[in-house]
This record gives structure tokens, sequence and C-alpha cells, in this order.
């Protein structure tokens, strides 16, 4: 026993000098060293996984933000100052810097506009590459066969995560991985867990599709400011109107919650009308609630009006400036209507409760309890539209010459 206590006692002052032999020079390479590999022994772990959005209100710059399950590892990225490594044809190009805030991580990526080469990129804790997605670059779409110039849009994806699931499967039906979706996106915009939920229903698709969110009333459910909105899309939702062009169509995005936020009306007025003089092939306006729905939404016995706004401060200028296709949900119905040369298109709920019928529409066309998801595809003579239903079967089709 005496013998291999005084081993060890050897052994420890052995250690000690050859510790103590570290220059404070070799330390600072190692440090750096440990910056360079920051990894984890295994693949990391995503509590949000990775996803695609607008960098605040613009389609021009797209942020990829997620949150990392175990709570350290955000804090360690931002102290080690790893950032985002992007490769151009399998070589190193750029490196993006990371914002750490409330619990989520978000890398913008710099204009993939003009970019012919493969573009990949390396996440911290990551060993693999994933690929950038063409559709950061709508305007870019429909430039090669691969990448026809087409969106889907849904909306309503709020209430039952598992619903959003099953409906998203029809994703698989187009090759489009823009996705407009039209607003509601959670139940009870003010509660954390709900949010978290909404982009767990998007997991499978969060590497491949880019989703553009819309504002929608339930995003201001129990918090006035809709709060949430800005902590994990960057933007605050005064401010979330914008257009972007799909290839030469140009698409419009605004917010309709004008029962929420009543200095709406009058900032978006002005903003649209200016931006619908803008030159393009096609022109498509997307919102949340519907000017026109045979949904109980728009009977004399609703609580709000922003259906009335529209009518009067919006629908004229869609008129006016030439607007093919309107873009909507709300109403959790499947609707279709026709005024003046535009035509008006709600989603059937992706995830949210069916809706009820009890309004008296003069321009629908149809009106039915159904979920949805639809693709808009733009030819050079013509807007496809393609309508699906939750049982993945065809359920509308039309054409815009």
């Amino acid at each position: 026993m005496q013998i291999h206590r005084s081993v060890v006692c050897v052994f420890i002052l052995l250690l000690g000098g050859v510790l103590g032999s570290l220059t404070p020079q070799s330390a600072q390479a190692r440090d750096r060293h440990k910056t360079k590999e920051l990894r984890h022994t295994e693949p990391p772990l995503f509590y949000i996984e990775p996803y695609w959005h607008p960098s605040g209100p613009t389609a021009d710059r797209f942020t990829l933000s997620w949150e990392y399950f175990l709570q350290e590892d955000a804090p360690r990225v931002i102290r080690e100052k790893t950032q985002v490594q992007i490769y151009r044809k399998g070589q190193p190009w750029k490196r993006i810097p990371l914002v750490y805030r409330d619990g989520l991580l978000h890398a913008e990526f710099p204009s993939t506009c003009g970019e012919r080469a493969l573009l990949e990129f390396q996440l911290p804790f990551e060993d693999q590459k994933r690929t950038v997605p063409t559709s950061l670059c709508p305007r870019e779409l429909g430039r090669t066969p691969e990448a026809a110039a087409r969106f889907v849009f849904l909306s309503d994806t709020q209430e039952f995560p598992r619903q959003t699931e099953k409906t998203l499967q029809l994703l698989k039906k187009s090759d489009a991985r823009l996705v407009l979706n039209g607003g509601d996106l959670v139940q009870t915009g003010s509660q954390d867990i709900e949010w978290q939920g909404y982009f767990d229903s998007f997991r499978d698709y969060a590497k491949s599709h880019v989703v553009i969110p819309i504002v929608g009333n339930h995003e201001y459910r129990y918090d006035a400011d809709a709060s949430l909105w800005e902590k994990y899309f960057s933007g605050n939702v005064s401010e979330w109107f914008f257009d972007f062009f799909v290839g030469d169509t140009q698409v419009i995005v605004f917010n309709s919650s004008f029962e929420d936020d009543p200095l709406l009306v009058s900032v978006q007025r002005a903003w649209m009308e200016g931006t619908l003089k803008k030159s393009s092939r096609y022109k498509i306006v997307a919102m949340h609630h519907p000017p026109y729905s045979a949904g109980i939404a728009h009977s004399d016995l609703a609580w709000k009006k922003e259906h009335l706004i529209l009518q009067q401060s919006f629908v004229p200028l869609f008129e006016r400036y030439g607007v093919d296709l309107v873009l909507s949900g709300h109403t959790h119905l499947f609707e279709r209507s026709f005024k003046d040369a535009v035509h008006y298109l709600v989603s059937g709920a992706a995830g949210g409760k069916m809706g009820w019928l009890g309004a008296f529409n003069p321009y629908g066309i149809f009106a039915r309890a159904i979920r949805t998801l639809t693709e808009v595809e733009i030819t050079p003579t013509a807007l496809k539209v393609h309508t699906w239903n939750d049982q993945g079967e065809t359920e509308d089709e039309f054409r815009i010459p």
C-alpha cells in the first residue's frame, strides 16, 4: 500500500510539471482550435428544428432559426464565436455570424440570387452539410425546369398540430418548395408551447421548404403586441407587409387584422397602392381575412368586421390595378369567389376545426368544409391553380389566362 501511494504522488507531481510548462501562447492556440472544432460527441438534438423564414418584413433576405434541446448549447456557440459556414461547389465560401435571442439562434443568410452553383452550409455541432434551398431566391424560380415557378398556399395551422401534420403530407403532391402560410399559425399567440407545436408539425419539411408566414388574428390572442411573432420571425406584426416576386409574378403579403390594430388600415392602404403599381406579369395578394365568404364570420352576427374594411378600402385597389388572384384563410372553409376579373380563393383549415356556413356571398362559386392545400403554378400563358383535399384527391382546378 505504501508503494502504491508513493507512485501516485510521483505521477501527480510529473503531471503538474507538464501542465505548468504550457505557455500562455500555447493555451490560446488550444482555445482557438477548440472554437474551430466545436462539436458534440453525437449529432445535436433540436428543440425547434432549423426553419427558414423572411428576415423581418421582407422576402428579399431569409434567416435560418433554431433552438437546441440542451439549453447551454446556444450560449456556448455565441461565447466561442462559432459561425455558420457556407460552402460553394464544396469549398468554403462565406461565414455567417449568429445572433442569440430568447433561446433561439438566428443566422441571416446573404442573397443567393444569381448563384448557379450548389450552396451548402454547416451548423455548429454538426458534421453533415445541409443544402441551401433554391426557394431562398423566389425571383429565380422558373428559370430552369427543375426549379419551376410554383408555390403552395395553406392556412389556419392552429389548434391541432397532429391534424396539421396530416395536411402537410399533401406537400408531397407538389414540387414547390416555397410555402405561404395564410395566418392563424397557432391558436393562442401568447403561448410558447403552441409555437413549439407549430414548428414541430413542420419538422419533416423544415430542411427543404421555405415558409413565408402571414399574420392572422390568433397571433394577437391574449397579447395585443403579438410579441412571440417577433421572437420567432424577427419582425413586428405591425410592420409585416411586403411584396416579393416568384419568377415574374408579384406576390403581395399584408396584415388584415384591422380589429386588433386599426392603424394597419391607413398605413397599408397607402403602401398597397404604391406597391401595386410595379410592373409584373401577374399579381397575387395574400392575407388572412377574405373579403368575400359564405362563412359564419361574415354574417351580420359576427362581432369583427375585417371583411367590410377589405371591401371598402382594399378591393377597389385590387380591381384598379389588375390583381389576378387573392389568397386567404380564416373561415376554415374552402371557398372560391369571382368579382370584376379578380379570383378569390380561401384555403380550408390545415389544422383548425372545421368552419360553418352562415352568410350570403353574392360572388361565391362554392364553399365546402374541407381541409386543403393549393399549388399555384406560374407559366408564360396562365396562372394554374390546383387544390387537393385532405384525402389527397384533386378538389379544384382553374386557370387565369
